[in-house]
């Protein structure tokens, strides 16, 4: 096990200033950066450890004290102890049976429930409690048979948000799931030409009941920066809750917006990612070129709020093609800025266990034997 202290200076964050976008007039900007008030101290522990057994390929989440690898490849759910990166145990895999699954595409905890959340491509959703009891199982119903061209109210319209690498989490609100959405081109737009009006008039979240599998309201909205600077291969975006207060971050703009459920905008806060690229192409229409955008920028990627903490931390990649990346700490009383420090780069924030904070990196390395990936334990300093 490594480790190394990291002593992150207050002159060093000067460059961390306020460089957003468009703030809407009934949204007012709350926080200071107090980064150059502050001085950070980390201490890091790697670990690394190898999963080549399952596949390599999934998304990580963080429950308590367990670490979980969702595998797409083999559809199974392994655990670790996050004291010592140690397999606990494995569940599922892929098959028809009882206790097999598809392979899936994303796979989450229920932010304020007991419940995990396991989407496949084709919609297929399953509901597990946490002894990984099925609770519930059916195919999700966008209404798609009834969409029509520009009917940005109808769930017909929207599909799952497919940009899931990054994060998509899943809240319980009464008999219902908040689900993150993003409107299918060639439903919305007409020759799949993007305009100003189709963010203006896109939502983001829907409302999924989980006994009739049927998708029934869509809220929330994008930003003004999607409609100064036309991004449609930047449509994911990253979001928590906190009750009936949900914060959402977009991967193109410095601010993270706090709205009250469904949509009433409350405020923004947020300051720009230190020395974060964002040399965005505007494009009314998706293509191979734009999509070269997301390899060679830099890009918000996931915000994660520690209620018990009063902290809410946002990770970025600084830049993609010098392979950097960022994490900024915000107050999430004042929403004050506390840090904007370096982090290794592909890595992910996992969760908070017993005064440490744990990652990983996203992206295993590979050998031709063995694929590893890095889990950090981290303790913070403010």
């Amino acid at each position: 096990m490594k480790k190394t202290h990291l002593a992150i200076v207050a002159l060093l964050l000067l460059g961390a200033v306020n460089s957003c976008h468009t703030r809407l007039d009934n949204a007012p900007h709350k926080g200071e950066n107090k980064t150059r008030d502050r001085s950070v101290v980390v201490a890091w522990d790697s670990t690394e450890v190898d999963i080549f057994y399952t596949g390599g390929q999934g998304n990580f989440f963080m429950k308590d004290s367990v670490i979980t690898f969702a595998s797409h490849y083999d559809a199974k759910i392994y655990n670790y102890d996050c004291n010592n990166f140690e397999l606990l145990s494995s569940h599922f895999g892929l098959g028809p049976g009882p206790n097999e699954l598809s392979r899936f595409f994303h796979a989450t905890p229920v932010i304020n429930d007991t419940s995990f959340f396991i989407i496949d491509g084709n919609m297929g959703v399953s509901l597990y409690g946490n002894r990984y009891k099925l609770e519930k199982k059916g195919i999700i119903d966008f209404k798609w048979k009834d969409q029509r061209i520009g009917e940005y109210e109808s769930p017909g319209v929207y599909n799952f948000m497919l940009r899931t690498d990054l994060s998509a989490n899943i809240y319980r609100h009464g008999e219902s799931l908040i689900i993150p959405l993003q409107p299918v081109l060639h439903y919305v737009c007409e020759g799949e030409i993007v305009t100003e009006q189709h963010f203006a008039k896109s939502h983001i979240f829907g409302l999924l009941d989980v006994n009739t599998m049927e998708v029934n309201k869509v809220f929330g909205h994008y930003p003004p920066v999607y409609r100064e600077q036309l991004l449609p291969h930047f449509n994911f975006f990253s979001y928590t809750f906190d009750k009936d207060v949900f914060y959402v971050d977009f991967p193109v703009d410095s601010l993270i917006y706090a709205y009250e459920y469904p949509d009433k905008l409350l405020f923004s806060f947020g300051f720009e990612c230190k020395d974060i690229v964002r040399s965005y192409t505007t494009s009314p229409v998706l293509s191979d070129e734009v999509y070269k955008d997301i390899r060679r920028n830099g890009l918000n990627a996931e915000i994660i709020h520690f209620q018990e903490l009063g902290l809410l931390f946002r990770t970025y990649i600084r830049d993609m093609k010098e392979a950097t990346c960022g994490m900024q700490i915000y107050d999430s009383a004042t929403y004050d800025l506390l840090a904007d420090i370096d982090v290794p780069f592909s890595f992910k924030l996992l969760g908070y266990h017993d005064d440490c904070f744990y990652g990983v990196t996203m992206m295993p390395r590979e050998t031709d034997d063995n694929t590893y990936v890095t889990f950090y334990k981290l303790k913070i300093t403010l």
